[in-house]
């Protein structure tokens, strides 16, 4: 299965390389890797993690680096929805706005992400 990302969780994504490639370069490169395997975990069997909350959101924590990522299963894709630090999602399972899910279900977002 491919993932998409949704708009917002790219920029989260791409923001984070680069705040880690200033701290020290190739530290971007390792959480690159990190989330890539994340990834690929999830691609493999997306059922196999458990819904944290409805509609089909499942998160999934990266192996070294304390980001996680929050997706969904849609029909053709695995669709990335948030790339959160860990202390950002603290508490409620997921601290992201309620609208930015109310956006993804009502955007043509599949139509805009990357995959892989």
């Amino acid at each position: 299965m491919i993932f998409l990302f949704h708009p917002a969780a790219r920029v989260e994504h791409l923001d984070h390389i680069r705040y880690y490639e200033q701290i020290r370069p190739g530290l971007g490169a390792q959480y690159l890797s990190d989330f890539e395997g994340t990834m690929g975990r999830v691609c493999e069997a997306p059922h196999r993690f458990r819904v944290t909350r409805e509609p089909n959101i499942r998160i999934l924590s990266f192996e070294k680096f304390p980001y996680s990522v929050i997706l969904r299963d849609v029909t053709v894709a695995v669709e990335l929805l948030s790339v959160p630090h860990d202390r950002q999602r603290q508490g409620t399972g997921w601290s992201g706005p309620n609208n930015r899910l109310e956006r993804s279900r009502t955007a043509s977002s599949l139509g805009q992400g990357e995959g892989r």
